[in-house]
């Protein structure tokens, strides 16, 4: 064992000095050839919290990153004498989304597939670094709400069952609800959240009272198929003569209002039984979920952070209030937007079997989904588009973008992890090392050559990586209120917010009380 230990160590050691070697001449190169770079990544490694308005993401592309830059990313070296380091997450099925077929965590080997092979490559660059056996704890991802279930049990019972876990959005109020179930990820000192494959605006936006128990990276691949975004048909789009969205963007003149004059625009009573319904032309589809994600949308949030890193609520103000009754007005209006949970049908998945269908068929002109819907869309004959969600005004700062619960994964590790340290390497290495293969091979190949069809959408997906935002009270859900204040609301018709909150706010606030409090002790 000593023998082989002594091999690897000197085998690393040479790495390192090609690694230098290369460095140096990538530095003569740079200086010779100056700000000539041409090259074709698509998502660049800055930090993707930069306040950023319609500009973000349109910098020059970057060409990808194959060999580790010691400026963002120098492991010490250390053997880990083969340790089986285990995560749980999602496992890869075949489902509803052929996005389903894929983990955030684990590719069997190399099949052809550019993504799955970026994984088994970032897999296997971290085993070699550390020599370490990367191992899947597996949870569907059709059981989302429910994946937490499994590492809270270990928790109660301490067992060091998991040296880490990307945990569903949708299963983290059940793991909160445990005190003292998560490290906090800032005293990790082995693991550097400030570098750019760690996204700034989760540190931010997640944070409380200075503590990371959360945290989103790009080892997450989920967190790329879980940004809600805007698709458009191209066809559609010229056929009626419309305004070139992606212009809009760039002129600060895509609204929510915009969106709803070309939806008016182009929704049209196909069967002539004088009501738009499931069988016409649509404006828009959404679903009622998206009360709350329009909302947030506005630059407005449900909760906002004092002096001291403590949530509070910022609802009620006035332009809270008026962003919060014009989401509710454009997703009641029968005239121009469809909304999923109402098509009739005998239907497993109304979003995966009418909805997707129904856009693919050339009857939809704008709908409102995540990311992963454009892996269904690679056989679609007609050209379509990918926008962030529109602004409430031309007044507001920058697009922002919400992500699925359902589907965006956040790193945590557990307390009951009796080698938090050595999980903050690993967890860095498979974070960089997404960066330089899982990412590109998302965007650049996934992306650029099967699914859309236009520089401009590119364009488009950095402005959306770029400004992503990150609701605590998705999170914690605090007395159940994003379900009492977004979706219940809107499935009864009638906008009763003013009325929902009065009564059940001094409950919320208790329940955030109660939190802090626990988190604090």
């Amino acid at each position: 064992m000593l023998e082989k230990s002594k091999l690897i160590f000197m085998k690393k050691i040479l790495c390192l000095i090609i690694v230098s070697v290369m460095s140096v001449m990538v530095l003569f190169l740079t200086v010779s050839c100056g700000n000539d770079d041409k090259g074709d990544n698509i998502a660049p490694t800055d930090s993707p919290d930069s306040n950023s308005n319609t500009d973000a993401g349109m910098n020059e592309k970057e060409e990808d990153v194959q060999e580790p830059d010691a400026s963002e990313f120098a492991p010490v070296e250390e053997d880990m004498d083969g340790y089986k380091f285990k995560i749980l997450g999602f496992a890869s099925e075949t489902g509803s989304w052929i996005a389903g077929m894929y983990s955030d965590v684990m590719a069997e080997g190399d099949t052809g597939d550019p993504i799955n092979d970026a994984i088994y490559k970032r897999n296997r660059a971290v085993e070699e670094l550390y020599n370490i056996e990367i191992s899947l704890i597996e949870w569907p991802q059709s059981d989302s709400p429910n994946m937490a279930s499994r590492l809270i049990k270990s928790i109660r019972a301490g067992d060091d069952d998991y040296d880490a876990a990307l945990l569903s959005g949708s299963s983290l109020p059940n793991v909160f609800s445990i005190k003292n179930s998560l490290y906090d990820i800032n005293e990790i000192t082995s693991l550097d959240l400030s570098k750019s494959y760690w996204d700034q605006k989760s540190r931010k936006d997640l944070s409380i009272n200075n503590k990371q128990f959360v945290v989103v990276g790009d080892i997450s691949l989920y967190s790329f198929f879980a940004n809600t975004v805007m698709y458009f048909n191209k066809k559609i789009l010229g056929e009626y003569e419309l305004e070139d969205p992606y212009d809009l963007v760039r002129q600060n003149k895509w609204t929510w209002d915009k969106l709803h004059s070309m939806a008016r625009d182009v929704t049209k009573d196909l069967n002539g039984d004088g009501v738009i319904d499931q069988e016409d032309q649509i404006g828009f589809i959404s679903e009622g979920s998206h009360l709350g994600t329009i909302y947030l949308t506005t630059g407005e949030s449900i909760t906002k952070k004092d002096e001291s890193d403590i949530p509070m609520l910022a609802l009620g103000t006035e332009r809270s209030l008026k962003a919060y009754d014009y989401a509710f007005d454009l997703l009641s209006d029968a005239n121009t937007t469809f909304r999923v949970e109402n098509a009739k049908g005998k239907f497993t998945n109304p979003f995966h079997e009418w909805a997707t269908p129904k856009f693919y068929q050339n009857e939809v002109l704008f709908f409102y989904n995540q990311l992963l819907v454009t892996f269904e869309l690679r056989n679609m004959d007609t050209d379509f588009g990918i926008l962030p969600p529109p602004k409430f005004d031309e007044s507001q700062d920058r697009y922002f973008t919400t992500s699925a619960n359902w589907f965006l994964t956040h790193v945590a590790i557990p307390t009951t992890n009796q080698n938090p340290e050595r999980s903050g390497k690993i967890l860095d290495a498979m974070c960089y090392y997404s960066q330089q293969y899982v990412k590109p091979a998302f965007y650049d190949v996934s992306i650029t050559s099967k699914l859309t069809r236009d520089e401009d959408t590119l364009e488009m997906l950095n402005i959306i990586r770029e400004n992503r935002t990150f609701e605590m009270a998705y999170i914690f859900n605090w007395n159940n209120m994003t379900h009492d204040l977004f979706y219940q609301i809107i499935t009864s018709k009638r906008n009763t917010f003013v009325s929902a909150y009065d009564k059940i706010q001094d409950k919320i606030k208790s329940s955030i009380e109660k939190t802090i409090n626990e988190i604090l002790d």
